[in-house]
């Protein structure tokens, strides 16, 4: 299919029905790259002037009535919205997406340090997955490994800008680029049937690859100077005041676990009842506990209980667990410190057992393994966990 032609004649159709307030039509993934597979998504970028329950059931019935609906997918939010994302995962969105109408949100130019932060993020979920997929995932290893490979793409072209400020937009213009580790990682996702591990000892080469590079990208970025990295920065944890619970639906926001190469998640996300249940009415339950990391007077995390019914809870008497922090604050420490802290009045408080949910794939599911969370319910690729307190 003509992946653009589709897009123009959805960017028609949507304006026919959003009149003025459609502010950008455009089209990222491999179809925009030009590298894109039989039965590849056709990854479709729309923002409205604002988004409600009503503007989505609108943009859905086009989508339905497009033909190839089956492949349709993106993203579609408000303008508002994009420009206040965090800038790594900006970086890759913006560079991804061809226009077709209109123009993104002005965000100012994205800096090597954007670059380096995507690039980070990304292999720190990469060298998580990999050593999940080879201790836990059994015959199901290599189905992983393989999309690590594919995903490791995004992560190369973001460390490629750190280096050279300049985007490489195509799998063939970055692999003219690299070399060593690096270009076997990007042939290997590129190609993944000629290089399926035929053993274990094939499979634990492949392995190793993927850790010795991921670990490189993350203590390269390690080495910053920056403020936010700054060892003299003094983090306190504490309890929440009133005032602050209205950060709960952020931290439920930034709680949301994305793997490398997703796109940005529409904010929208916060109304379904499952995510409303972590953060609505926050302070009435019996059980319900917030503690909050405070750096410079700011607050940059939170971990908080509720006998909420969303995905990590068990009964209506066991207490769930939710955790997060900015992005800019991950990998510091700082949420083994809120953990320890919230388990801490669990057993002050004779609670018995405290709940949560955590994709596998997920840096925090160790840490949560560390603590003495056993998973109780698999869900597809996420896990319920209990820990039993005292």
């Amino acid at each position: 299919m003509d992946a653009f032609a589709w897009a123009e004649d959805a960017k028609d159709r949507l304006e026919a029905e959003f009149g003025e307030r459609l502010r950008f039509v455009g089209l990222q993934g491999s179809r925009a790259r030009g590298e894109a597979r039989e039965g590849s998504d056709v990854d479709l970028v729309v923002l409205l002037d604002g988004v409600g329950a009503d503007d989505l059931a609108r943009y859905r019935a086009i989508v339905r009535s497009m033909p190839d609906s089956n492949l349709a997918c993106g993203f579609v939010g408000s303008e508002a919205v994009l420009a206040a994302w965090p800038r790594h995962e900006l970086f890759q969105f913006y560079h991804d997406t061809a226009p077709l109408f209109g123009a993104l949100p002005d965000v100012g130019p994205f800096s090597r340090e954007d670059a380096l932060q995507a690039a980070r993020v990304g292999a720190s979920g990469i060298y998580h997955a990999a050593c999940h997929a080879y201790v836990f995932d059994g015959d199901g290893a290599d189905g992983i490994l393989e999309s690590l490979f594919k995903g490791a793409f995004f992560a190369l072209q973001a460390l490629q800008f750190a280096r050279t400020g300049t985007y490489p937009r195509a799998k063939a213009e970055l692999s003219c680029q690299l070399e060593g580790d690096e270009a076997r990682i990007l042939a290997i996702g590129r190609d993944w049937g000629s290089h399926r591990p035929a053993d274990d000892d094939a499979r634990r080469d492949l392995v190793d690859l993927l850790l010795r590079w991921s670990e490189g990208v993350m203590l390269l970025g390690s080495r910053r100077t920056g403020p936010e990295k700054h060892p003299s920065v003094d983090v306190e944890i504490r309890e929440a005041t009133p005032e602050e619970w209205a950060l709960l639906p952020d931290f439920t926001y930034e709680a949301i676990f994305k793997r490398p190469g997703d796109g940005p998640v529409p904010r929208t996300v916060l109304q379904h009842p499952a995510l409303e249940g972590y953060y609505l009415g926050f302070g009435s339950g019996d059980i319900d506990r917030c503690l909050v990391a405070v750096a410079d007077g700011a607050v940059v995390g939170a971990v908080w209980t509720r006998a909420a019914a969303g995905y990590g809870s068990v009964d209506a008497e066991t207490p769930e667990l939710a955790m997060s922090l900015y992005p800019e604050w991950r990998g510091m420490g700082i949420g083994s410190r809120l953990l320890d802290a919230m388990l801490r009045i669990a057993e002050g408080e004779g609670w018995e057992h405290v709940s949560l949910s955590v994709q596998l794939d997920n840096f925090a599911h160790g840490m949560y393994l560390k603590a003495g969370f056993e998973p109780v319910e698999i869900r597809g690729g996420e896990a319920v966990m209990v820990k039993r307190i005292g």
